[in-house]
Protein backbone atom coordinates (compact mmCIF):
# COMPACT_ATOMS: atom_id res chain seq x y z
CA UNK A 1 0.00 0.00 0.00
CA UNK A 2 0.71 3.20 -1.09
CA UNK A 3 1.17 6.39 1.39
CA UNK A 4 0.33 10.03 0.24
CA UNK A 5 4.02 10.99 1.80
CA UNK A 6 5.55 8.43 -0.33
CA UNK A 7 4.61 9.43 -3.76
CA UNK A 8 6.77 12.33 -5.14
CA UNK A 9 4.90 15.86 -5.23
CA UNK A 10 5.15 18.36 -8.00
CA UNK A 11 6.64 21.70 -6.41
CA UNK A 12 3.41 23.55 -5.07
CA UNK A 13 3.75 27.09 -4.47
CA UNK A 14 2.67 27.72 -0.82
CA UNK A 15 -0.26 29.99 0.25
CA UNK A 16 1.01 32.13 2.70
CA UNK A 17 -1.52 34.38 5.10
CA UNK A 18 -0.48 38.44 5.71
CA UNK A 19 0.49 37.48 9.07
CA UNK A 20 3.01 35.00 8.19
CA UNK A 21 4.40 36.84 5.54
CA UNK A 22 5.43 39.86 7.58
CA UNK A 23 7.19 37.55 9.92
CA UNK A 24 9.10 35.92 7.29
CA UNK A 25 9.96 39.55 5.99
CA UNK A 26 10.78 40.71 9.44
CA UNK A 27 8.39 44.10 9.12
CA UNK A 28 5.39 44.85 10.71
CA UNK A 29 1.86 44.50 9.38
CA UNK A 30 1.73 48.12 8.53
CA UNK A 31 5.01 47.87 7.02
CA UNK A 32 3.86 44.55 5.08
CA UNK A 33 1.18 46.69 4.11
CA UNK A 34 3.10 49.39 2.61
CA UNK A 35 5.03 47.15 0.88
CA UNK A 36 1.62 45.95 -1.44
CA UNK A 37 0.75 49.60 -1.64
CA UNK A 38 3.98 51.04 -3.09
CA UNK A 39 4.30 47.70 -5.33
CA UNK A 40 7.34 46.27 -3.81
CA UNK A 41 4.86 43.15 -2.95
CA UNK A 42 2.11 42.25 -5.63
CA UNK A 43 -1.85 41.98 -4.43
CA UNK A 44 -2.58 39.47 -2.13
CA UNK A 45 -4.65 36.59 -3.58
CA UNK A 46 -8.58 36.73 -2.15
CA UNK A 47 -10.19 33.71 -1.69
CA UNK A 48 -13.51 34.54 0.14
CA UNK A 49 -12.81 36.26 3.42
CA UNK A 50 -9.57 35.64 3.21
CA UNK A 51 -6.06 37.06 1.80
CA UNK A 52 -2.87 34.87 1.03
CA UNK A 53 0.02 35.84 -0.86
CA UNK A 54 2.51 33.29 -2.51
CA UNK A 55 5.59 32.03 -1.13
CA UNK A 56 7.90 32.41 -4.22
CA UNK A 57 6.28 36.18 -4.43
CA UNK A 58 8.07 36.90 -0.81
CA UNK A 59 11.38 34.47 -2.05
CA UNK A 60 11.66 36.89 -4.87
CA UNK A 61 11.26 40.28 -3.38
CA UNK A 62 13.55 38.84 -0.75
CA UNK A 63 15.98 37.67 -3.58
CA UNK A 64 15.48 41.43 -4.90
CA UNK A 65 17.36 43.01 -1.58
CA UNK A 66 19.84 40.46 -1.83
CA UNK A 67 20.89 41.69 -4.93
CA UNK A 68 20.77 45.30 -4.36
CA UNK A 69 22.88 44.78 -1.23
CA UNK A 70 25.95 42.91 -3.26
CA UNK A 71 25.20 45.01 -6.03
CA UNK A 72 26.20 47.79 -3.73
Amino acid sequence: MTHVKDVPHPAVDRLVRPREAAYILGVARTTFYELIKSGALPPPIKQGRCAFLLESDLRAYVAGLTATRTAA
